[in-house]
């Protein structure tokens, strides 16, 4: 779970014993002289991260084992990407839709160009 994830649950009132914890982790950091979007780990760097597992999950529920090359997959995911963004958040796959919304909800700057996501996927 990334950090980003994890302060979605805080907002909403889950206080489960993960969730604790990682409050507990950032506020001590925090208190030893870290700032706070750095010890909760909603840095650029990590919201990045998480946006990008995001996708890229997104892209294996596109792909769904059909072998496709990353440059063909990464227009596909730019396409779902358009549609989610322009029609009330909905690609017309609900596993695709959860892994964009969760991308969004990471606050790191969308990727959304087919040559973006082509960098994103071929590591």
């Amino acid at each position: 779970m990334n950090a980003a994830d994890l302060a979605t649950r805080a907002a909403a009132g889950d206080f489960s014993p993960e969730v604790a914890e990682w409050l507990q982790r950032g506020m001590a950091a925090h208190l030893a002289g870290q700032p706070l979007e750095q010890s909760l780990g909603l840095c650029d760097s990590a919201r990045m991260r998480a946006r990008n597992q995001h996708l890229t999950a997104a892209a294996a529920r596109i792909d769904a084992g059909r072998g496709v090359p990353p440059h063909r997959l990464a227009g596909e995911l730019e396409l779902a990407i358009n549609r989610f963004m322009s029609s009330r958040r909905t690609s017309g796959d609900k596993a695709v839709d959860q892994c964009l919304q969760a991308a969004a909800a990471t606050g790191a700057r969308p990727i959304c160009t087919q040559r973006a996501l082509y960098d994103l996927l071929k590591l």
